[in-house]
C-alpha cells in the first residue's frame, strides 16, 4: 500500500549554533550562527519549533555561515544553542492532542494504550503519549494520541509511534487540537472516504471541509479546492465564508461596534484566516473600520440599544452647546457617547466635546453663515459669539477646518465655505 507522499512536508529548519552575540556594545544587531536543514527559506517571520514562539527579523546581514539579525518579538537569551527555527508561514501548531493515520496494513493489530512518539519535528526527544483507536470500519482506524506537553504538529508530517507493546510504525498527522465530537467523526469518515491512504493534498482538503477553512503550507499555496475561495495560503469554503461573515456582522452590530481583538477572539479563527475574512467583509462593504473598531455598514438606527437611543436623545437636547462627555459622571453614558461618535451618529471634536448632527449644524450655520465668506475668527470672537467657555472652542474650530469650512491663517481662522451652499 502506498504511503502518504512526504516530500512537500519536509519542513525546512535552521539549527542555532552557539549563542547570539554582539561584536560591539553599541551594536543593535546580534550575530547568529546556524545550520540549514531542508533548504533555505526567507529569514523574515520565524518561529521556534520547540515552543512555537514567533518573532520577526527586522534587519539582517550575512558573512559566510554567520548571520547578523535584528530581532523583534523575542529576546536574544531565548535563542539558545540547539534550538530549531522554521519559517512561520508553515502552519505548524503546538498541541497536546493529535490524530494520525497509520501507514501500513501491519498496524491494524495495535492494542496498546500507551507509547512513545518520535519524529523529525520532535528532535531527539521521545514524547510519552496515550493512544486511542478511532474505528473507521473495515479494520481501518485513526489513532488519537494525547501528550503530556504540547508538541509541534504539521498535517502531512510523518511521525513514528512506538507502542508499549507491539512493533513501532509510522503515521501521518491528519489534524491536531481539541475537536468537537462531530468534527472528529467527520475526520474519521473523510480520511478513509476513498480506497488507499489519503494524499497530502487530500489531508488539507479534509481539514478545509471539516473546519470550513485551512491554512496551506507554502508548497500548496497554489492549490485549488472546489467550492472554496482564498488567497495565498488561506482557503475558506463558500458556505463557511457566508456563516463566518454573518457571525462577524452580528458581533459588530452593537453600539460602537466591536474591537478587533474582541472580534478575533469571538470568531476563534487563526490570524491569517481571520485577516482574510476581515478583508472580504471590508471589500464587500459588509463591515467598516473606525478607530480600530468594526462596525456594520447597515443603518446604525436599526441596531441601537435602548441606552444608546436615550443617549442620542439627551445629546440632541443639548443642541449647539453639546456635551463635555469626558466629564460625564455616568460611566455607561460616557462610553455610549463615544460609541455614538464612532458610529457616525454624533460629531466629536478633539476637546473632547460631542454634538448631535443637528447641534453641529447649528454651530456651523452660525460661524460659517451666508455672507461670512472671508470672515476671520479668533478664539475670543467665537467665545463671545457663542457664549461658551474656552474649552470647547479650539475643538470646534479645528473640526470645522477639518471639514473644509475654515482655513487656518496665523492666529485666526478664515471662512472659506458658507454653510448651506
Amino acid at each position: 500500500m502506498a504511503k502518504v507522499p512526504v516530500r512537500l512536508f519536509h519542513l525546512p529548519l535552521i539549527t542555532l549554533v552557539g549563542q547570539p552575540w554582539l561584536e560591539n556594545a553599541d551594536d543593535k544587531n546580534y550575530w547568529v550562527s546556524f545550520t540549514w536543514e531542508g533548504g533555505e527559506f526567507p529569514l523574515d517571520q520565524l518561529a521556534v519549533l520547540e515552543t512555537g514562539r514567533g518573532f520577526h527579523v527586522r534587519d539582517q546581514k550575512h558573512s559566510g555561515d554567520k548571520h547578523k539579525l535584528q530581532f523583534k518579538g523575542i529576546p536574544e537569551k531565548a535563542l539558545s544553542s540547539g534550538l530549531h527555527v522554521y519559517d512561520a508561514t508553515w502552519p505548524v501548531r503546538h498541541e497536546r492532542k493529535a490524530y494520525l493515520v497509520p501507514l501500513g496494513a501491519q498496524n491494524q493489530t495495535l492494542n496498546a494504550t500507551k507509547g512513545v512518539l518520535k519524529g523529525r519535528l520532535l528532535g531527539d526527544a521521545a514524547v510519552e503519549v496515550d493512544l486511542h483507536k478511532l474505528d473507521a470500519g473495515g479494520e481501518k482506524f485513526l489513532l488519537a494520541l494525547t501528550a503530556r506537553k504540547q508538541i509541534p504538529c504539521l498535517a502531512g508530517q510523518v511521525y513514528t509511534i512506538e507502542p508499549s507493546s507491539g512493533a513501532p510504525f509510522d503515521a501521518a498527522l491528519v489534524t491536531s487540537g481539541d475537536l468537537e465530537p462531530r468534527d472528529l467523526s467527520d475526520f474519521v469518515k473523510k480520511t478513509f472516504r476513498y480506497p488507499g491512504l489519503p494524499t497530502v493534498n487530500a489531508l488539507y482538503s479534509i481539514q478545509l471541509r471539516v473546519h470550513g477553512w485551512v491554512e496551506l503550507p507554502p508548497a500548496l499555496k497554489d492549490e485549488e479546492f472546489e467550492e472554496s475561495v482564498g488567497v495565498g495560503q488561506v482557503r475558506i469554503m463558500n458556505k463557511a465564508l457566508a456563516q463566518f461573515s454573518k457571525k462577524a456582522r452580528n458581533a459588530a452590530a452593537q453600539p460602537g461596534g466591536i474591537a478587533r481583538a474582541a472580534l478575533q477572539e469571538k470568531m476563534a479563527l487563526p490570524p491569517a484566516v481571520f485577516e482574510f475574512l476581515m478583508v472580504h467583509l471590508a471589500s464587500s462593504d459588509e463591515l467598516k473600520v473606525v478607530d480600530g473598531f468594526y462596525l456594520p455598514t447597515a443603518d446604525p438606527m436599526t441596531y441601537l440599544s435602548p441606552i444608546a437611543k436615550k443617549a442620542l436623545e439627551q445629546l440632541a437636547a443639548q443642541g449647539a452647546a453639546g456635551l463635555d462627555f469626558e466629564n460625564e459622571p455616568n460611566a455607561l453614558f460616557r462610553r455610549t457617547y463615544g460609541e455614538l461618535a464612532r458610529m457616525g451618529l454624533a460629531v466629536q471634536t478633539e476637546t473632547p466635546w460631542l454634538y448631535s448632527h443637528e447641534g453641529w449644524s447649528q454651530l456651523a450655520g452660525v460661524l460659517c453663515a451666508a455672507g461670512t465668506l472671508g470672515k476671520q475668527w479668533k478664539i475670543a470672537d467665537v467665545k463671545e459669539l457663542l457664549g461658551v467657555t474656552r474649552k470647547p472652542i479650539l475643538g470646534i474650530l479645528n473640526k470645522l477646518e477639518e471639514q473644509g469650512w475654515l482655513e487656518r491663517k496665523e492666529d485666526h481662522r478664515v471662512v472659506i465655505k458658507e454653510f448651506g451652499r
